[in-house]
């Protein structure tokens, strides 16, 4: 609840606030009118890109840009474009400008860190293939950045056990509509979309560990003793390749079995430390003590995705769109 309650204000309330703040006018200089732009298109930039999409579609954000163009276009007609570029120099209205201006500098440079998350680091990339395919699956959390990616928050990288899934990725699947499940927090495990989905294995490897026999939860319920809830782990090609969150009793695979990429491997499920059900999937290599290896970032059929990414897997189209896509250019998922 409290989480709806966040991105209900931070997606709604205060998007609509601020296109009524430009669309109103009452500016004293085009300076003014072009500052109350910046502020609001640039925070919308921000949660297009930082926002969990997860209540409204996640194409929201290009509806508000429109109705910002339409409000800052109706301001500049009937308030602005009588006005000089720069406001009469009294004390509050240097106030006012500069208030307007610093915040406009924080929410540029807020966007800017945004974008540094897409952005590969040093290490080599582990290649892929995206491991569900029938439908459309959304990323809630990838990137290189705290927000853009919960897994690299302080409270997780605290612990050696959460360390290695830095570069983790968690994928939900949506319907027709843009929704994750039926409702907007679904107590039915069977609502949400992505429950019972196959997996498939997304490289060519040897089983090295898997357990299946953990229970699927109900949200909000979650297993901390059991992090990763059912689970398989992968050696290919020198690193490990964690599948987790598995579905109870789905596990097709046994340790020291081969499997083949895009060979089916399990379903996902809702077991372990999970708010609802998803599939995650991080790799790292193959440390001295166990599974305390370096992380790894990976690029799914040479796609790194970050938060907000859509991969298409259906006959028709397959591909991989979103906010990263719409700045970084499409590619191809097969």
């Amino acid at each position: 609840m409290e989480q709806f309650i966040a991105l209900a204000i931070m997606q709604i309330f205060l998007p609509q606030i601020g296109l009524f703040w430009v669309w109103r006018g009452n500016v004293r200089s085009r300076a003014g009118w072009l500052l109350k732009t910046i502020i609001v298109g640039v925070y919308i930039i921000d949660i297009a890109l930082a926002g969990l999409w997860l209540y409204l579609p996640w194409l929201t954000p290009a509806f508000y840009m429109l109705l910002l163009f339409s409000a800052s276009y109706q301001a500049y007609r009937t308030v602005a474009s009588s006005k000089k570029w720069l406001p009469t120099w009294t004390i509050g209205e240097v106030l006012r400008t500069t208030i307007s201006f610093v915040w406009a500098t924080v929410l540029i440079g807020h966007t800017a860190y945004l974008f540094s998350g897409w952005r590969l680091p040093d290490a080599v990339a582990v290649e892929l293939k995206f491991p569900l395919d029938n439908g459309t699956y959304y990323v809630t959390n990838g990137g290189t950045n705290r927000i853009l990616n919960e897994h690299l928050a302080p409270a997780a990288m605290m612990s050696a056990g959460f360390y290695v899934e830095a570069y983790a990725v968690d994928i939900l699947k949506l319907e027709s509509l843009g929704r994750r499940g039926s409702a907007t927090v679904p107590h039915d495990l069977f609502e949400y979309e992505i429950y019972g989905e196959p997996v498939y294995a997304p490289c060519s490897g040897t089983v090295v560990h898997s357990e299946g026999g953990l229970p699927d939860l109900i949200p909000p319920d979650k297993d901390p003793s059991n992090a990763a809830g059912n689970h398989i782990i992968i050696a290919c090609k020198g690193v490990l390749v964690i599948l987790q969150h598995l579905k109870n009793g789905s596990i097709r695979t046994s340790i020291g079995q081969s499997v083949e990429r895009g060979q089916r491997i399990a379903k996902v499920g809702n077991s372990g430390l999970t708010s609802e059900p998803h599939l995650q999937i991080h790799a790292q290599r193959i440390g001295t003590q166990g599974l305390a290896g370096e992380p790894l970032p990976i690029k799914f059929n040479g796609r790194f995705l970050v938060r907000n990414s859509l991969v298409l897997r259906n006959p028709v189209h397959r591909g991989t769109i979103g906010m990263d896509a719409i700045f970084g250019g499409a590619a191809a998922d097969e």
